[in-house]
């Protein structure tokens, strides 16, 4: 070549780079579509940003010109001013010839902040430019500006729209320093680069200083040429300049950035005062002691989607999504992973296996190291000067990718069997530790929330460097800081927010599987904290997790047993809630035998454990013999653990259940009370999850025992406390304990006659069906709630047919001869009953009579409930003398179990005056109309809907309200 043409080829190529910026700065893909791919993304990079020092080829430069003024077209600018091939091949020939002037002098506009163009891609790439206000001072164009040597947009630049508009807001109209800091790679140099593109005509001078040293930064300074005495030194110009720029003179509206300046007491003297704009990057937190520090967080998911997307062809949205999610949304692993052209599967797996060796080869166009060199270089540093920052670094690298709490490695120092005793037990080396790794930007630290967060990309290179021993007690010493960091009790709400974050550092570090009791009881908390928090599915995974990895016997191990035993149980519970009833109880009874044969009968586990029996045999609809069971259980609870204990508290809870199921209301209503009461003292808060759980299950009590009106009142202020904690984030609207309260809500506003209640109960049950399952005892007991309140509001037909849907379920999930299967068999007859199908009502009342009989017995209130609803139906088809029969039997129970002011009871006793006016017995039907009347009143208030069906002389069908199992 024509050393002539060496020497004009930095202009030449200064202009190419100038081109594609008024052609809007299409990327490297887009200009490799337009160009039917004749041009590749890697030569346009050596290109532009100068590592081919040689003036290019004429036929690169005739298809890159062409490209350029096609992407200009379609981002709506005139590619005219860009020029065509014809001039471009003109300056070519001159810069063969060796002439440096070649005649483009950039698009002749004024540089604007562009919106981004649709289907532009990358990982910084440029985003919608953040428009200046109004009243912000802009007299420059691009022409007019002093432009230099401002690196180009190296590859496309996405997303960043709410860095660079904060940056101008800071910026634009007054003088400020704003020094932005991040982890290497994460894109500090290319915002600096967008800032200053897409805000250019807001500065009469934009000028580039590389400040990796000060004699780099004096030789950039002095460049800007103001003094012109050319026999000065660097530092005598670079003086000269920065009083120029103080005062204005002559520019008065300047834009300095200082690069890569990692060393400020190097560096911050040159920063000129007052007047002009300066964006400092950085690696080192230290610039936070003297200048607003903004650190650059890696990008959204959102960006780095777009960006692989844009970058990687034929790539899906769902494998864009794992392919950010490991690289951690940081841009320079995702442009390493759009240009190394490897197979998404192939890359991720070399990614986790050995991510040095596979982010040192194939450098990313336009970045001046590897992605893992300046990391290996900091560290190295670590080495050399803070060796326990370095340990730091090591132990930092076998947490998870999110935040560790700045406690956890603080409690280090209360153990003896950790390598980092000695650096964490001294504060002062600790906190030196700490900030050594903060201005490497190894860590980012966060003083206001205490934390330290380690990039999952740096802890890969880190645990890459490591020797297999060196990994094991690393990993060995996360397992004791995150087990020394544990809470202790799973069911405090005030501890849930530490378990959540203990939580993000559990699997990275493996902690399933460590053997030291601290490390497995933190799991097991975990596995608690994930199941009263509403995530059974989660809690079960966890559970299965450790009790692969734990030996399932170890000799005269009875700590180790019981640990064993304490995650079955849990798990077991986790498998309850997620329906999975016969397999939670078979582990459960395997577990409670072998706590009652290792343990002995009076063991905290043996006695927790044995809270299973009685809620098998409720689940079974064995009632009375799951009262007997928890009453045994109960008394265990009392002896060892005193009757002021959580654990009591859910065993009192147990019997009270148990009461309303055998019929026992008036009991329950009074021991869930009680047991309201005591939790409430035990907590101290009326708003903790426990004791409005406890609360709730008052309301329901009190519900169940005809006491409508106090029941909504106390389901009210449950519901205000729970909607109290949901908008604090303790609870989610979802939570199992959140939906039975809204379906036990919906239930009291029906009781209590609250208009249009079928609303409130057909939303629970649809939340119910979305996360529950359509077959979930949960969902089936909404479903009936809704189809009683349907019924109970006079919409037959919908009441129909969502009781016979429910009724089919029920057989189906809990048995042919389950009593809440003949309940709901008797909820659906007297739907039936109401839509004119007096014979179809009777069929289904005499097959649940005959199987309540067997299960419950005649004098449970199911059965009575089902002989008041046949009476009505033997009633409407003409058959009054049974009709009476059935309705004095069931009255006289009813009275007896239930009471004579119960609803139920009330209902029953109307139905029978109707039965006996119409048998011509009025004087007696109308006496004991007269004291209906008035405990109906007194009972509900005059108003209810009850009174006026009574009223009316319509026969009522008393409700079936399924208890939780």
């Amino acid at each position: 070549m024509n050393p002539s043409g060496e020497e004009a080829a930095p202009s030449f190529v200064a202009d190419l780079v100038r081109l594609r910026q008024d052609a809007g700065m299409p990327s490297y893909s887009t200009l490799e579509r337009l160009s039917d791919h004749r041009l590749s993304r890697s030569t346009m990079s050596d290109v532009l940003t100068g590592k081919r020092v040689r003036l290019p080829e004429w036929r690169f430069v005739a298809v890159f010109v062409t490209a350029c003024r096609e992407a200009a077209a379609e981002s709506g600018l005139d590619p005219d001013p860009l020029g065509t091939p014809a001039d471009w091949k003109n300056r070519w020939d001159a810069a063969m010839a060796g002439h440096r002037d070649l005649g483009y002098g950039g698009a002749r506009r004024t540089r604007s902040p562009r919106p981004e163009k649709s289907g532009t891609a990358p990982a910084p790439t440029s985003p919608a430019a953040p428009s200046a206000p109004a009243d912000d001072p802009s007299p420059y164009t691009a022409e007019s500006t002093l432009w230099g040597p401002v690196p180009p947009i190296v590859h496309d630049f996405i997303g960043r729209e709410d860095v660079l508009e904060e940056m101008r807001r800071r910026l634009i109209g007054r003088g400020g320093v704003i020094a932005v800091q991040g982890l290497a790679g994460v894109g500090k140099t290319q915002v600096a680069i967008a800032y200053a593109n897409h805000f250019k005509g807001n500065h009469d001078l934009v000028w580039w200083i590389s400040a990796e040293t000060r004699e780099r930064a004096l030789a950039d300074l002095a460049q800007i040429g103001i003094a012109g005495e050319t026999e000065m030194t660097d530092e005598e110009r670079a003086a000269a300049v920065i009083d120029a720029l103080r005062l204005g003179r002559p520019y008065a509206q300047w834009l300095l950035v200082f690069d890569n300046a990692d060393d400020p007491d190097r560096v911050r003297d040159l920063l000129p005062p007052e007047r002009g704009n300066i964006i400092i990057t950085t690696r080192n937190s230290r610039w936070r002691a003297f200048e607003e520090l903004h650190e650059l967080d890696v990008l959204s998911r959102r960006e780095s989607v777009e960006f692989l997307s844009g970058r990687i062809r034929g790539l899906s949205e769902a494998d864009a999504h794992r392919l950010a999610e490991a690289a951690g949304d940081l841009p320079l692993v995702l442009e390493h992973a759009a240009e190394s052209r490897i197979p998404l599967d192939e890359y991720l797996t070399r990614l986790a296996a050995a991510p040095r060796r596979l982010l040192s080869a194939n450098q990313p166009s336009g970045y001046p190291v590897s992605v893992t060199e300046s990391w290996d270089a900091a560290i190295e540093r670590l080495r050399q000067d803070t060796p326990p920052a370095l340990e730091l670094l090591r132990c930092c690298a076998f947490f998870g990718a999110g935040p560790i709490p700045l406690e956890a490695l603080e409690r280090g120092r209360y153990l003896p069997r950790s390598s980092l005793q000695t650096t964490l037990g001294d504060p002062i080396t600790r906190s030196r530790a700490i900030g050594a790794l903060g201005r490497t930007a190894l860590a980012r630290v966060d003083p206001a929330r205490r934390t330290i967060q380690v990039h999952r990309i740096v802890q890969a290179v880190v645990r890459d460097r490591l020797s297999a021993a060196d990994v094991e007690q690393s990993r060995h010493d996360v397992h004791l800081l995150l087990a020394a960091a544990d809470p202790g009790d799973p069911d405090d709400f005030d501890n849930w927010p530490h378990y959540e974050e203990l939580r993000g550092h559990m699997s990275p570090s493996g902690l399933e599987g460590c053997r030291d009791p601290s490390a497995q009881r933190l799991v097991l908390n975990i596995v608690r904290y994930l199941r009263v928090v509403g995530d059974p599915v989660q809690a079960r995974a966890l559970a299965d997790r450790a009790l692969q990895r734990w030996p399932a016997s170890v000799p005269d191990d009875l700590d180790a047993l019981t640990m064993h035993l304490a995650v079955n149980r849990s798990k077991a519970d986790a498998m309850g809630a997620l329906g999975a009833y016969d397999d939670a109880f078979e582990l459960s009874r395997t577990a409670l035998a072998r706590a009652q044969a290792s343990l002995g009968d009076d063991h905290e586990e043996t006695v927790i454990l044995g809270r299973s029996v009685g809620a098998e045999l409720r689940m079974r609809g064995r009632f009375a013999e799951a009262l007997d069971a928890d009453r045994a259980s109960l008394s265990a609870h009392l002896r060892v653990f005193g009757r002021d204990h959580p654990q009591s508290f859910m065993a009192r809870n147990n019997v009270a259940i148990d009461d309303t199921l055998n019929g026992r209301h008036d009991d329950a209503a009074r021991e869930d009370e009680r047991v309201y009461r005591d939790a409430l003292n035990f907590y101290g808060r009326a708003d903790h999850p426990a004791v409005l759980y406890y609360q709730n299950a008052m309301a329901r009590s009190l519900r169940h025992a005809g006491r409508y009106h106090a029941a909504l009142q106390v389901a009210d202020q449950v519901n205000e406390g729970y909607r109290s904690v949901i908008d604090r984030g303790i609870l989610s609207e979802d939570h199992p304990w959140v939906l039975a309260h809204a379906n036990d809500l919906a239930a009291a506003r029906a009781d209590a006659g609250v208009p249009n209640a079928y609303e409130s109960a057909s939303d629970v049950h649809n939340r119910c069906w979305r996360i529950f399952g359509v077959n979930h005892p949960q969902t089936l007991a909404a479903a009936v709630t809704l189809g009683s309140a349907l019924r109970m509001s006079r919409r037959t037909k919908e009441a129909l047919d969502r009781l016979t849907d429910t009724a089919d379920r029920y057989r189906s999930t809990f048995g042919t001869d389950h009593p809440y299967t003949h309940a709901c068999a008797i909820e659906l007859a007297a739907a039936h009953r109401q839509s004119g199908d007096p014979a179809a009502a009777i069929t289904l009342l005499d097959g649940a009579l005959s199987g309540l009989h067997g299960t419950v017995g005649a004098g449970h209130p199911y059965t009575l409930t089902a002989m008041t609803t046949r009476a009505n139906a033997l009633a409407d088809s003409g058959g009054l003398d049974d009709a009476a029969a059935d309705a004095r039997t069931a009255l006289t129970g009813l009275r007896r179990v239930l009471g004579p002011d119960h609803p139920h009871t009330l209902a029953c006793a109307g139905n029978l005056t109707l039965v006996l006016s119409d048998l011509g017995r009025q004087q007696e039907a109308g006496t004991d109309r007269a004291d209906i009347l008035v405990r109906y009143q007194r009972s509900l208030g005059a108003e209810h809907p009850h009174v006026t069906f009574f009223l009316r002389r319509e026969r009522l069908d008393p409700g079936f309200s399924p208890m939780p199992l």
